[in-house]
């Protein structure tokens, strides 16, 4: 007899994607958005000018990160969905 296999590991799994791939969206908008204002993608800190049309979609992006990173740290599911 073969035991059912855990659920929650594949989704843990599942979370940690989500995350990779949150990290690749926060990082594409970064860079976008210095393009965007001449401002060296390598910089640590900016400021966005008024007119910089990625600067809202790069913070909603690093808000959704950040949230879903305590989520998974906290042994939270993130990235699933219930069908």
């Amino acid at each position: 007899m073969r035991a059912a296999k855990y659920k929650a590991s594949e989704d843990r799994i599942e979370g940690r994607k989500f995350i990779a791939g949150m990290a690749a969206t926060v990082k594409q908008l970064w860079v976008k958005a210095c393009e965007a204002d001449q401002i060296p993608p390598g910089s640590q800190f900016v400021v966005w000018s008024e007119g910089n049309k990625f600067a809202p979609f790069y913070e909603r992006a690093m808000a959704q990160y950040l949230d879903a990173c305590a989520e998974y740290e906290a042994g939270g599911y993130v990235g699933v969905r219930i069908a």
